[in-house]
């Protein structure tokens, strides 16, 4: 097995760490063929459990990452994490050393954030529900990112020309802010269907929470088969993970 991932192309501080898997490389067959990481889709259990075994040893990651039980929510989790249970979350931030921010996805946008110091980072699973409740901002306010201060890069995700949705989809939208209505093209083929730039709506979000640049977001999971899942696509299908942290050594570096 030769695992593949992806490291993201953007400016972050020396001592933040961040990657987000393909589907290329781990033990999974059939739809879930081969990396996949959530062991929530229907996928053998001991061949979720060689991979993330495989994305642990292969990355060289300084501990296991957190698993949160995403649900589409907004609710953004601190780590280290001290509960009893797997919370139901769907974004996580850490200011401490090797706390593995992660989420993963199969079409909803992953968007890793980080500040200019390299104080503190963030993952967010970003659907189109949790966009429509704002998970990006709560997330950017639960850490305490601040005004200009911060950078993100947006992973693979499907790209409007694949991401079909009804008018109840266009309407909340509408409805949240009228000026979203340009993220929108009228499906030709579908009566009362759309067609969301749900990318596109996300950065917007990000600028208006004080984001000082965002980098990423021109990959496309539905598109891209060979290397990504999509469950748009696929219906039954794996999951990517996207992972960020602070480096120990780095951060102790940058302070002697």
């Amino acid at each position: 097995m030769n695992p593949v991932w992806l490291r993201p192309g953007w400016p972050a501080p020396r001592n933040v760490k961040a990657l987000c898997t393909t589907r290329q490389g781990g033990a999974s067959v059939e739809s879930y063929h081969s990396w996949n990481l959530a062991g929530h889709v229907g996928d053998d259990a001991e061949a979720v459990k060689r991979n993330r075994k495989l994305l642990k040893e292969a990355v060289e990651l300084p501990q296991e990452p957190f698993w949160m039980d995403q649900q589409h929510t907004d609710v953004c989790i601190q780590l280290p994490y001290d509960g009893e249970k797997v919370p139901v979350a769907d974004a996580a931030w850490s200011n401490q050393p090797e706390q593995l921010c992660t989420v993963m996805t199969a079409d909803c946008l992953p968007i890793l954030l980080c500040d200019l110091l390299g104080t503190k980072v963030a993952a967010v699973h970003a659907g189109w529900r949790g966009v429509h409740q704002r998970i990006i901002d709560k997330s950017v306010r639960e850490a305490g990112f601040e005004s200009d201060q911060f950078i993100a890069w947006i992973g693979p995700a499907i790209h409007q020309k694949y991401f079909e949705v009804g008018e109840d989809v266009y309407q909340a939208f509408c409805d949240l802010d009228p000026n979203n209505a340009v993220y929108f093209k009228v499906s030709e083929l579908s009566a009362n269907k759309y067609f969301a730039d749900l990318i596109g709506i996300a950065k917007q979000q990000l600028f208006e929470s004080g984001c000082k640049a965002i980098y990423g977001g021109d990959m496309c999971s539905y598109a891209d088969k060979k290397r990504f899942f999509s469950y748009r696509r696929d219906g039954q299908s794996g999951r990517m993970a996207s992972i960020i942290w602070l480096d120990q050594e780095a951060s102790a570096a940058s302070l002697s």
